[in-house]
């Protein structure tokens, strides 16, 4: 019993951690995915903007 009384205290000062690095890991996913998104935005409107100058993309 002198066990348990130990370990309690113990869990829930690790679950604030946990949690922080949880979220830290959800911060890093979504700014890289962001990051991407900008990316290909930039990238298919410089080709966007390529194909109206040549007149590719189906126009004639």
């Amino acid at each position: 019993m002198i066990d348990a009384t130990t370990t309690a205290p113990e869990s829930p000062a690790d679950a604030p951690a946990r949690v922080s690095r949880v979220w830290r890991i959800v911060l890093v996913v979504v700014s890289a995915q962001l990051a991407v998104i900008a990316l290909g935005m930039l990238l298919f409107g410089a080709m966007g903007l390529a194909n109206d100058g040549t007149g590719g993309c189906g126009g004639g």
